[in-house]
């Protein structure tokens, strides 16, 4: 149904009367909360199918609705230098995503440690561990490695398990 002045003004009483009992709840001026309930209204009037039912009902549930979401509080923000706990910023409370100097320098040495490791592979099982991991790139399921091997999947598994004993094997042999 289109918008009609009538279906407008024939309820406009609904919307002020509907307002003035939000006014008694929180001290918001009338006249803020009359606007919302006009708004609510408009919505009604435009979204309103005279085939399912009577406006009223219709119109006093979008009413509320725009009255609520006008009143609902907002979230007060804070100045990154404002104290939230006695000698705390919010500034405090964000971590730095990137890795401090020790882990970059704990990485760097992982990954050596890594790449040593992965020599003692043949360049088969190297690259099966690599691209499982996402050791080059993104990890690749065992589907995908077994498809670019042209084998299956079960078989990489088990290229996969005799690699890491293997390195297993190495790791023992350096330990003792």
């Amino acid at each position: 149904m289109p918008l009609t002045p009538d279906l407008v003004t024939e309820n406009y009483r609904l919307a002020l009367w509907i307002a003035r009992r939000y006014v008694a709840d929180n001290g918001t001026p009338f006249d803020d909360i009359a606007q919302e309930a006009c708004v609510g209204l408009l919505v009604a009037s435009k979204k309103f199918d005279s085939a399912k039912g009577s406006f009223a009902p219709y119109a006093t549930l979008w009413i509320k609705q725009r009255i609520r979401l006008y009143l609902r509080p907002t979230p007060q923000l804070s100045s990154l230098d404002e104290e939230v706990m006695e000698g705390v910023t919010p500034m405090d409370l964000v971590e730095d995503p990137r890795p401090s100097p020790d882990e970059q320098a704990a990485l760097s040495e992982l990954k050596a440690q890594v790449r040593d490791a992965l020599s003692a592979l043949s360049p088969r099982e190297r690259e099966v561990i690599e691209s499982h991991y996402g050791l080059n790139g993104p990890p690749e399921t065992l589907q995908e490695i077994g498809d670019r091997f042209g084998c299956s999947r079960e078989r990489i598994r088990q290229i996969e398990t005799a690699a890491f004993e293997r390195l297993r094997g190495e790791l023992a042999d350096e330990m003792g």
